[in-house]
């Protein structure tokens, strides 16, 4: 279901390419203006867009419910209710975070599907990432507080050998991980990362060690998250071979006090660029 689900969306990308529904998808529709939209979501939606918005909305819903109501290990627990309750949230943690990735690509279909931008897809990147650490921080408080019905708290939290589940060892790995990760979604709040962007890049990287330890401890979680990595792999590849381009500096100045103009030339003349979003450079 999870892959049904992208695949899907990707045909809808094969369907958008015909110009008539393309100019549909992206057509933006005037929502009122209220504090909600003003707040959270901040400018109107295309078409597409919130085709993508309730698709999800609905399948983030399903998926919660499949995990709590008909799989048989976690609908139906022995353990009692906060069991249950703590793998469900737990699965729905492993949604937000394979979504993550998907984002971040930005050689992707969003922007010609849904008519999306590279910095408007950074918008659901937060929201997913927040999602994520929401339902992570909820999935630990379950797991301590059905530890602590069985008076194991103190010992499953740090011991490597769990009282109640012996053959999973990541329990002290996964709190020092979930520290981290605070650390990292307070670094990503917009006051800190716009006076701290070195740190916040920085630190980011700590994500890496997220998807290690993540794997470690939910075995079943590759199954999710290896086609989104993949692509975001993929994508970083192809920035770096665009990054090889040389330019040489045709002119550069201030033309005021916060513009400045560089007219740029390809050394290589089979380079193509569109313009629209962002250009990397890099001094060497």
């Amino acid at each position: 279901s999870y892959y049904a689900y992208i695949y899907v969306l990707v045909l809808l990308a094969f369907i958008s390419a015909i110009p008539p529904i393309g100019r549909i998808m992206r057509k933006r529709i005037p929502f009122p203006k209220n504090a909600f939209f003003q707040t959270i979501i901040k400018q109107n939606l295309t078409v597409g867009e919130t085709i993508l918005l309730v698709g999800t909305t609905g399948f983030v819903v399903w998926w919660f419910l499949f995990w709590k109501m008909v799989y048989k290990r976690t609908a139906h627990s022995a353990d009692g209710k906060l069991d249950s309750w703590a793998r469900s949230v737990g699965n729905l943690s492993s949604l937000f975070f394979s979504w993550l990735f998907f984002p971040v690509s930005r050689n992707s279909i969003w922007e010609v599907l849904f008519g999306i931008s590279y910095e408007r897809l950074l918008w659901y990147h937060r929201y997913c990432g927040l999602f994520f650490y929401l339902t992570v921080t909820a999935h630990f408080g379950l797991w301590m507080g059905f530890w602590g019905e069985r008076n194991h708290l103190p010992d499953n939290l740090w011991a490597i050998q769990n009282l109640d589940h012996p053959d999973n060892f990541t329990p002290p790995i996964m709190v020092l991980t979930w520290i981290g990760m605070t650390i990292m979604v307070v670094l990503s709040y917009e006051r800190f990362r716009r006076n701290n962007f070195e740190l916040f890049y920085y630190f980011h990287h700590f994500s890496l060690v997220i998807v290690g330890t993540a794997l470690v401890h939910s075995w079943s979680l590759w199954f999710f998250l290896a086609g989104p990595l993949i692509l975001w792999w993929v994508d970083r590849c192809i920035r770096f071979i665009n990054g090889t381009e040389q330019m040489q500096v045709i002119d550069f100045r201030s033309i005021h006090k916060e513009q400045l103009k560089m007219e740029l030339r390809p050394l290589n003349k089979e380079f193509n660029f569109r313009a629209g979003q962002y250009l990397s450079l890099i001094h060497i």
